[in-house]
């Protein structure tokens, strides 16, 4: 659910939108990074997995968040259904957080994961950030605003590009066993 209506929030600021980029990045340092190749992880009920960095990371991003912009709502991926049904509903927006995008690759060494977190509000994303920690490399975007990869603008190649051209991830367990 997307409309043309610029919706106000705090991070049309470029203080706020890099004091959030800042506490992104030295908490992703911090409890995703100094975990790396020293993991223990479970599995979960879907089958994905759940690791001390998932758990740490969203606690206190949603800290961090709460201490900060306590308008909005918290949805993150550990998060119970109830939680998450609430922060969808929320009047104000929430934040949408996957405390490590890529937890697979996490769990077994590959230095392929991420941060990701965005903030939506009235069903529109307006803002958000994917932190890489093992490249220190942060993808941003604001509605109105363009993308940026470490602060410069990223430019769409308009190239007309073949599927001959792409490359695909398939993650088997996520598959149906049957």
């Amino acid at each position: 659910m997307t409309n043309n209506t610029t919706i106000s929030h705090p991070f049309q600021d470029n203080a706020e939108w890099q004091r959030l980029q800042s506490g992104i990045i030295d908490l992703a340092k911090t409890e995703v990074l100094a975990r790396f190749e020293q993991v223990t992880a479970e599995e979960k009920s879907d089958g994905s997995l759940l690791t001390e960095a998932d758990t740490e990371m969203q606690k206190k991003t949603q800290t961090f968040l709460q201490n900060n912009w306590p308008q909005y709502a918290f949805l993150g991926e550990e998060s119970s259904t109830e939680e998450q049904e609430a922060a969808m509903n929320s009047e104000s927006g929430c934040w949408i957080l996957d405390p490590v995008d890529g937890t697979s690759n996490f769990a077994i060494g590959i230095p392929f994961y991420s941060v990701s977190i965005a903030l939506m509000i009235k069903g529109q994303l307006v803002a958000g950030i994917v932190y890489d920690p093992s490249r220190d490399e942060i993808f941003t975007a604001r509605v109105g605003q363009g993308a940026a990869l470490n602060n410069k603008p990223l430019i769409a190649n308009t190239a007309k590009q073949s599927l001959k051209q792409c490359s695909g991830i398939i993650d088997f367990k996520r598959l149906s066993a049957e």
